[in-house]
């Protein structure tokens, strides 16, 4: 899920993200695949489609759930960070 976070980052408001592969609906991946769902969901990422392998997500436009993220653990920047500092 760290390049989910990432992808996130980069990603501009109402973009689409898609991952085609492992983790998504593999065999013996279902920790994996869960954790990644989870991730989406503490980012507020709607899913959009799960296909075979293939799963689209869409970022949301607004931030109203930043306030919410920590509650899932991720390491977020401080209100004080410089968002353009890469």
């Amino acid at each position: 899920g760290t390049y989910f976070v990432e992808v996130d980052r980069l990603l501009r408001p109402g973009g689409y993200l898609v991952i085609s592969g492992p983790p998504v609906q593999w065999a013996k991946q279902d920790k994996e695949w869960a954790d990644l769902q989870a991730v989406a969901r503490a980012l507020c990422y709607e899913l959009i489609v799960v296909e075979g392998n293939t799963a689209i997500w869409k970022k949301p436009v607004g931030d109203s759930c930043l306030p919410n993220q920590n509650e899932f653990g991720l390491d977020l920047c401080s209100e004080a960070a410089n968002p353009s500092y890469a």
